[in-house]
């Protein structure tokens, strides 16, 4: 039995100090029912982001009227993240970029997470899926190219395995990777 309410989390997104682990900084650009976050990397100026290169990029949005975070693009700059990999921490960026989109979600309320493993390429789709079920979600169904997928192709814009989790236990589980050492 579930209980009603999610664990708590000692910290809010604000509070996430995923930027002082990775000496970046985090924008998060929120516009209503949507949420994009970026991580800039620091220039030669100590603290001045103004001019500095865009590392990772993550959008998802809240779909209407249901509670699920709908997490649609991850972005990480691989030649900007081979360049920066001796002055940062990179090994989970992906994870901890995950993160900070859960954790938008569960500020919101958001207590279910739904991705696309996007069908593209099926070696990609194969891998994507697998380092998927690793991280916590589970399979939910293939969306396709029958009639009945029409309404998951225009939301998720293709081909792909379904996969949601719990936001809240998938916070949990990687707490390792974003929260602060006490």
């Amino acid at each position: 039995m579930s209980n009603l309410f999610p664990p708590p989390l000692k910290l809010t997104l604000e509070e996430t100090p995923l930027t002082y682990k990775f000496t970046l900084k985090h924008h998060d650009k929120t516009l209503g029912y949507t949420t994009g976050t970026t991580h800039r990397t620091r220039n030669e100026v100590p603290y001045d982001f103004r001019f500095a290169s865009e590392l990772d990029t993550i959008c998802g949005c809240r779909r209407l009227p249901t509670n699920i975070l709908h997490m649609d693009t991850m972005l990480i700059d691989r030649s900007l993240l081979k360049t920066i990999s001796s002055e940062i921490d990179t090994r989970n960026l992906g994870v901890m970029l995950g993160c900070l989109g859960l954790r938008w979600g569960y500020d919101r309320g958001l207590n279910k997470v739904e991705f696309l493993a996007i069908d593209d390429d099926d070696f990609q789709h194969k891998r994507l899926v697998r380092h998927w079920r690793r991280l916590g979600l589970k399979e939910v169904r293939y969306v396709g190219d029958e009639v009945k997928d029409v309404p998951d192709r225009l939301v998720w814009g293709g081909r792909g395995m379904l996969m949601e989790g719990d936001t809240a236990g998938l916070l949990e589980k990687w707490k390792g990777v974003w929260e602060v050492d006490e």
